[in-house]
């Protein structure tokens, strides 16, 4: 009896680190990203913030763009953020295979109160940005 008590204990003890079998919140709301800009050979851009899932503020862990099939100067990512999470974030010119920072987006942290429902920020590179879709708010 005592063995399997131990066991039971230690099987509920992982559960609860892990998180295994708990109810997992569905409140990630795809966010995709728009940079319009045309580069030089070699090059693209990530966005980084203030979340992990965009590499913490560091070029080289952030997610990196995608030119857009069929353009020279649409650069796309989608990224899944929790619906109403704060995230200040910029856009950042790299080399493209190392991600090494080349610019980064002139003036202030751009942000978003992430909606509900899927949404697009659009950022013209050191331009100006704006958000389209559910009412959130991506200001310079």
């Amino acid at each position: 009896m005592a063995a399997s008590f131990r066991y039971t204990a230690l099987l509920l003890a992982l559960i609860s680190a892990t998180g295994a079998l708990l109810p997992q919140e569905a409140n990630a709301t795809d966010v995709q990203f728009v940079v319009a800009q045309q580069v030089a050979f070699g090059q693209g851009f990530v966005i980084t913030g203030n979340t992990s899932s965009l590499g913490n503020w560091t070029p080289t862990s952030a997610p990196l763009m995608s030119l857009a099939s069929g353009s020279e100067s649409y650069w796309l990512l989608t990224v899944a953020l929790d619906a109403g999470l704060y995230v200040e974030f910029k856009p950042v010119r790299v080399v493209y295979d190392t991600k090494e920072a080349l610019e980064w987006y002139i003036g202030s942290n751009l942000n978003i109160t992430v909606p509900v429902n899927s949404t697009t920020v659009y950022i013209q590179w050191n331009g100006s940005s704006s958000l389209t879709a559910q009412p959130a708010i991506a200001t310079l």
